[in-house]
């Protein structure tokens, strides 16, 4: 409920820093409650609270099972949950809460006592659902999240045409000669030009969301196991930017260039890209390696690549708000956009789902696209990124640094 979103089969643990609560993580279960089967998810479970640090800041933990009390001998997944306690036990760090939601009630483990069924429908009349209900926000089921709407067929069409108008204008300037404008001052117009397109469609005004879309188009299969950092996820806005301008950002994400610079532009304003290309060079820019080559250490110029530059920015996001009208243009665009120009755009999106904090989300994002362009560079540092959260990244590049230097 505090994360926003549902998921079955699940651990949930919601991330307090002194008494306000945060980011949530999520792992799927394990098969069973056998020792053999558990040994690996506790271990993943302690790992991920150490390297983020949030064991010790008291968290909260809930089961979520698709068992039900009536069919079980007990707490459903309840030798789990005392594992979970013991490695708690082991590592110093206390639990908040810990309660197991079943299919036909709940109860919670933390402080003794019979443990016996409660009425989900207590959960339905707690203060926090009630305060949700008072906000207008509803509870999305996880696997539903991120979830494309079928495309209208007149705006795809328009959105095509446009496009084809700049290949076609693409075309008639590379004929011209060659323009007497320096290699430097080209860079940073195609730059600022990006960068523009950017900001125009980020800072679209947003109505009111449309209704859920249909499930027979998703970005991605169900999540396939492992851990995720989950943010609070109520439903992002969708404003509707012109087609013209839709089709310039389309076209725009499918140079590496104009990738990077509409990701920089989603994190901070298009006044700033340009300054930093000013007075860096352009070059740092447009040349930009994706990875790190093979040799090349952490820190250094030759090092430099998106990778550590998106790690690096992870830490300084800004308010989510402002990352959800990029997941709405960008789903905007990934349903009206030709298939062939669908990976740069499941590359913007993923990284913006990672960045908001719905790591298993972007990490499904991030498969779909794969699957249309397995050897596409940037979708596969995305999809990598997508493979632990933003904080787990940013310690790893802090090591590497540390060794580097």
């Amino acid at each position: 409920m505090l994360a926003g979103f549902t998921a079955e089969n699940s651990l949930f643990i919601v991330c307090f820093e002194h008494n306000r609560g945060g980011n949530v993580m999520r792992i799927n279960l394990p098969e069973s409650d056998e020792p053999h089967a558990t040994k690996d998810f506790l271990d993943l479970v302690v790992s991920l609270l150490r390297q983020t640090g949030a064991g010790a800041g008291r968290p909260a933990a809930v089961i979520t099972t698709n068992l039900s009390f009536s069919e079980t001998d007990g707490v459903p997944r309840g030798r789990l949950a005392h594992q979970l306690k013991r490695c708690f036990r082991r590592e110093g760090w206390r639990l908040r809460e810990l309660a197991v939601i079943a299919s036909d009630g709940w109860c919670g483990l933390l402080h003794g006592g019979a443990a016996a069924a409660r009425p989900l429908s207590e959960i339905q009349q707690s203060h926090i659902s009630t305060r949700m209900r008072e906000q207008a926000r509803s509870v999305t089921d996880l696997a539903s999240m991120g979830t494309l709407p079928e495309p209208d067929i007149g705006r795809a069409a328009s959105i095509e045409f446009h496009l084809k108008e700049l290949q076609q204008r693409r075309l008639a300037h590379s004929t011209h000669p060659a323009s007497s404008m320096a290699r430097e001052d080209r860079a940073l117009l195609k730059i600022r030009q990006a960068s523009r397109v950017a900001e125009a469609c980020f800072a679209a005004p947003a109505p009111s969301p449309p209704p859920p879309p249909a499930p027979s188009r998703t970005a991605g299969a169900a999540a396939d196991g492992g851990a995720t950092f989950e943010g609070s996820a109520p439903q992002p806005p969708s404003p509707q930017v012109p087609d013209r301008l839709l089709a310039k950002l389309i076209d725009t994400v499918q140079t590496q260039t104009g990738w990077l610079v509409c990701v920089l532009t989603a994190l901070t304003r298009s006044e700033f890209v340009v300054d930093v290309a000013h007075e860096t060079g352009a070059d740092r820019i447009t040349d930009i390696h994706v990875d790190s080559l093979p040799g090349t250490k952490p820190g250094t110029k030759e090092g430099w690549n998106i990778r550590y530059l998106l790690t690096s920015l992870a830490h300084e996001m800004p308010p989510k708000e402002k990352l959800r009208r990029v997941i709405a243009v960008m789903t905007d665009a990934l349903a009206h956009a030709p298939e062939a120009l669908r990976p740069s755009l499941f590359a913007v999106l993923a990284w913006a789902w990672w960045s908001i904090g719905m790591q298993s989300v972007a990490a499904r994002i991030s498969a779909e696209g794969l699957s249309l362009a397995p050897a596409h560079e940037v979708l596969l540092m995305v999809s990598q990124l997508c493979e632990a959260p933003p904080s787990a990244h940013l310690l790893g590049l802090r090591d590497e640094l540390a060794h580097a230097a």
